[in-house]
């Protein structure tokens, strides 16, 4: 059988956050919040090194990233590496110093999650201040002059208190230097999609901690967010983009936590990605977080029992878990090829 080689590295160095977002993953999945421990930068970078036999694709993050000291340090290793690099902030941690450390070496895309204008980011974030600091840090990428290759994206994620005004935030992102614009649609699992998944992962030895979070759709009025992806359609910009890419039909069913919608294609994630958490543990996925082993030989992990069982278990469900129906991590997730330069 053919080895397996990860092109997909995401690797969480911390679950600490200055923030506490409605809508985080954490919140869902609070087994993950238990394990305290944090590898050392030192640990950190021999992850790298195992991982430097091919160019890869490294996604850092947490929790938020650069509450850690350490953390643009971990960067650069990766960067001195030669692998590709992307960095996800919510832009209120990151100083001056650290940009500029950033962009000196090469960190190919700076991600600032960002969910509207002052009243809604920080109502959302629950974190007064949260978005003056969050675009001072986006003006500041922007306009630095040892910005050349970086890209600088927003990650918008769709929710109760920006729905209806997404037209006119993707102007606001894009004022404050956005090179990019994914908004992403709100994820949560209902129960019965949640119960089928833990059958199905039972079956394969295997187990999520997450938990049922339809409430997160609370509030948002279909009609109107149609007409706002269709607003924001209309001003014809290609870096702008929904992630998933959902209209008519899809859209209602996605925000109807009773319904279960249909996924094309098949999840991809298991073959060409490894996540890492904070202590060393690999995890199956973000939404999943199912335990597959340690980071330690992960390359040797990745072709085990584990991974094995979980993707028998995808492919006996036609490609995708009953979990999987709301998840929008496009670029590391399915078949169909999504730029993350774009």
């Amino acid at each position: 059988m053919k080895r397996l080689e990860p092109d997909y590295v995401s690797v969480d160095i911390t679950y600490r956050c200055n923030l506490r977002c409605e809508f985080c993953f954490l919140a869902a999945n609070p087994g993950l919040l238990r394990d305290k421990k944090e590898r050392t930068l030192r640990e950190l970078s021999s992850l790298v090194d195992e991982l430097s036999g091919k160019r890869r694709i490294f996604y850092v993050t947490g929790g938020e990233p650069f509450i850690r000291s350490d953390a643009v340090e971990f960067i650069e290793r990766i960067k001195k590496r030669g692998h590709f690099c992307m960095v996800t902030t919510n832009g209120t941690l990151l100083t001056p110093g650290g940009i500029d450390r950033l962009l000196d070496c090469g960190t190919d895309s700076i991600v600032v999650s960002l969910h509207g204008d002052e009243r809604a980011h920080d109502a959302a974030c629950r974190k007064k201040g949260a978005w003056r600091l969050a675009a001072e840090t986006m003006r500041n990428i922007a306009s630095s002059r040892r910005k050349k290759n970086t890209r600088l994206h927003v990650w918008c994620t769709i929710n109760r208190r920006n729905h209806a005004r997404l037209a006119e935030f993707c102007r606001l992102f894009l004022s404050l230097g956005a090179d990019r614009i994914d908004f992403n649609h709100l994820e949560f699992s209902a129960a019965r999609q949640l119960a089928e998944t833990r059958r199905l992962l039972a079956k394969a030895g295997l187990r999520t901690g997450a938990l049922p979070s339809p409430g997160r759709a609370g509030g948002i009025d279909i009609g109107v967010l149609s007409g706002q992806e269709s607003a924001v359609r209309a001003l014809g910009l290609k870096n702008v983009v929904f992630a998933p890419d959902l209209r008519g039909e899809a859209l209602a069913r996605w925000y109807n936590p009773p319904s279960a919608p249909s996924r094309p294609g098949r999840c991809l994630g298991q073959w060409n990605s490894i996540w890492i958490s904070p202590s060393g543990k690999l995890l199956s996925c973000q939404p999943l977080a199912a335990k597959m082993g340690t980071a330690k030989n992960c390359l040797e992990a990745f072709n085990g029992t584990a991974y094995s069982r979980l993707r028998a278990s995808l492919e006996a469900g036609g490609g995708f878990l009953p979990l999987c129906a709301r998840c929008g991590r496009m670029p590391y997730q399915t078949d169909r090829k999504v730029p993350i330069m774009a």
